[in-house]
Formats: structure tokens, C-alpha cells, sequence
């Protein structure tokens, strides 16, 4: 018995079996760039839970998220749906307005919205954090760029705000907690408190404390040219 769906149907699934594929490849591709983002020896596993999943061009960069990589992926993802799905209801509610039977026009844009969204939101998981922090040794200032940001940490193209803090101004980088009991590296100096990069409290509180003074370390360490 051949089985039969309905066009709503073979497009709902058309595009989750898009969506799993581009997650895949893009899964693929984020395993190649993480080998060339990340920082060599001890120091990239130090400052990995600092980055939370983002390709950051520098190695010593640092990101501020309250996600992680697989996190996000499952926001995008519901996004993707959402969007798509809200698109395809406007789009019918139009057509039956103008009393047009023709339903290809409200699926195709439902299926283009969602694999819009569905492509932002992966760029925005993989690249965009809410903010993130690196120094700039040529220019000698510690440069910073906050985005708008959704739930989920899915962050809004073009909302990017940046900040200078003079190099010079920069006395000392510190570890410190938010009030919520995130740890955060704090740059101290003329810029009194700002935060350079966050991470969770792991459940082991003395292997904790050692992994956050390595990765407070590393930060120093290429602060004064050692690394």
C-alpha cells in the first residue's frame, strides 16, 4: 500500500530533512574552523569554556553567552520552524483573502523563510556572540562588540556596538562572580570592571578553580607577549 501525504505534509517534511542537512554540513564545517580558531598547547583547552562554541577569528578571544554550541543549534532550529510556519500562515490567510486556490505560494515562502532564518540563525550560533572581547596588540587597545541578542543567544545582524579600552589603561586581569554566580574575567584599569569574557561554575570545586586560574593565566600571559 502506497503511502500518501498531502502537500502540507510533504513540505513540512522537505523542509525538516533541509534543515537536518544543513545542520550537518554546517557541523562539519564547524569542527574544520575550530582546529584554526583555537589557541595552541594548554591554552586552548584553558580558554575553551570562555569561548562557549563561537569561531572567533582570534585565539585569545572571549565571548559573554549563557549557551552552549548545542544549545543554540536546537533555538535556531526552533526558530527556523516557528518562522516558517508563521510565514506559510500569512501567506494562506492573504491568498484566501484575495480568494487565490493556488496554495504553492504560501508553502514556498514559508520554506524560503525558514531556511532564511534557519541560515542567519546558524551564522548567528557559530560567529555572533551577544559579546565578545580580544586584545588588539598592534593598535595596543582591548577591543570589545556587543550584539542584540534573542533567547537562546541568537544574535541580530548589524546591532553591533563597539568599544575601545586603551591598552595602557589595562592594570591587571582578574577573575571575579556576577551576582548570578557566573564566573567572569574582569579587566581592570582605567575601564574599572570591565567584563572580558564569562563561564560557568563547573561541579567540581577544586578542579573548577584550577581551570579558571588557567585560563586567567593564558588571558596574562598574552596580555604581556608570552604567548
Amino acid at each position: 500500500m502506497k503511502l500518501r501525504l498531502d502537500d502540507n505534509t510533504r513540505s513540512a517534511l522537505h523542509f525538516l530533512l533541509l534543515a537536518v542537512g544543513v545542520l550537518g554540513a554546517f557541523r562539519l564545517a564547524y569542527l574544520g574552523f575550530l582546529h584554526i580558531t583555537r589557541a595552541a598547547g594548554p591554552d586552548a583547552v584553558a580558554l575553551e569554556p570562555w569561548r562557549h562554541g563561537y569561531l572567533l577569528a582570534d585565539p585569545y578571544a572571549l565571548a559573554q553567552a549563557n549557551t552552549t554550541l548545542p544549545e543554540r543549534l536546537a533555538w535556531v532550529f526552533l526558530y527556523a520552524i516557528v518562522g516558517g510556519f508563521a510565514i506559510y500562515l500569512l501567506g494562506a490567510l492573504i491568498a484566501r483573502t484575495l480568494r487565490h486556490a493556488d496554495a504553492r505560494y504560501p508553502v514556498a515562502a514559508g520554506r524560503i523563510s525558514g531556511v532564511m532564518v534557519l541560515l542567519l540563525g546558524m551564522i548567528g550560533a557559530l560567529w555572533w556572540p551577544p559579546q565578545q572581547a580580544w586584545l588588539d596588540r598592534e593598535a595596543h587597545v582591548w577591543r570589545s562588540v556587543q550584539r542584540l541578542s534573542f533567547p537562546g543567544d541568537l544574535t541580530v545582524p548589524g546591532t553591533e556596538e563597539r568599544k575601545e579600552i586603551p591598552f595602557a589603561g589595562a592594570m591587571r586581569i582578574d577573575l571575579g562572580t556576577t551576582p548570578e554566580g557566573t564566573v567572569t574575567l574582569v579587566l581592570k584599569g582605567a575601564a574599572s570592571g570591565a567584563v572580558l569574557g564569562t563561564a560557568a561554575v563547573g561541579p567540581d570545586p577544586a578542579t573548577d578553580a584550577v581551570a579558571k586560574q588557567a585560563a586567567l593565566d593564558a588571558l596574562r600571559g598574552h596580555a604581556m607577549g608570552e604567548r
